[in-house]
């Protein structure tokens, strides 16, 4: 019997694992094109926001970040889901906020 949990535990876990949901914070929004910045466990993404709810600074949200396309994000403080795309992941908010600025060339960015 104790195996057969031990092997339904392991089986949940890379179950979840291969989904590739993550959990972040939002760390930082640049409004004037549409870009923001979340921290989770496996460094800084830099987004970019397409349609939905704008992601507001602290927000938790949920879902695959390391993605290079459009992808369907859930913000938990504002139980919605929102469509991103992942523009850089990047191991520093150095350099999420250098990848930023560079994609943002507005002055009030």
């Amino acid at each position: 019997m104790e195996k057969f949990f031990l092997v339904l535990a392991l089986f949940t876990l890379s179950a979840s694992a291969t989904h590739g949901d993550e959990v972040g914070v939002v760390v930082k929004t640049y409004r004037a094109c549409d870009l923001f910045i979340v921290e989770s466990p496996s460094g800084f993404h830099v987004l970019e926001w397409w349609h939905g709810p704008q992601p507001a600074l602290q927000d938790q949200i949920v879902g695959v970040l390391n993605r290079y396309d459009t992808t369907e994000i859930w913000l938990l403080d504002q139980h919605s889901k929102v469509d991103i795309t992942m523009e850089k992941h990047v191991e520093t908010m150095d350099e999420a906020l250098l990848v930023a600025s560079d994609l943002c060339i507005i002055d009030d960015c």
